[in-house]
Parts: structure tokens; sequence; C-alpha cells
């Protein structure tokens, strides 16, 4: 799938708790040092839990999906 108007990077991903954010910032700090965190920065209230990266994904494949999770959000 092309790069265009009609696509875009897609994927999803579960928002963590301020505490798990906490936690891990703790612990990545207490065993990498301050400035050891692994990748570029990102600060704490940005990160997030990625379950599953579409890579480039059509608009209508996208609405399909956000269908589909919704749906089993709901149970449906």
């Amino acid at each position: 799938m092309g790069k265009g108007p009609a696509s875009g990077r897609l994927f999803v991903a579960a928002p963590l708790d301020d505490a798990v954010r906490q936690a891990i910032d703790e612990h990545l700090s207490e065993h990498l040092g301050l400035d050891g965190k692994p990748g570029r920065r990102v600060r704490p209230e940005h990160w997030h839990f990625t379950q599953k990266f579409q890579g480039y994904t059509s608009r209508d494949a996208c609405g399909r999906l956000l269908q589909q999770l919704r749906a089993a959000e709901l149970g449906d």
C-alpha cells in the first residue's frame, strides 16, 4: 500500500495509566540511569502499549478495523 492521502500509518495500542508509566520510568532510571533509556526520548505521558502495528493502511481498512474494535469492546 503506497503512501498518500488515502492511507496512513496505523497501530492498535492500549493506554497506560499514570501509575504504570511512573513504575516503568523509575525502573528504567534505576537500571539504565537517567540517560540510559533505549531509543529516542518520548515523554512518559505519551507512552502506550502497542499491540499491533498495521503499517500503511487505507482509510477504508481503518474504518473496518475501528468497527470491529468497537464491536469487540461492546461484546457484539
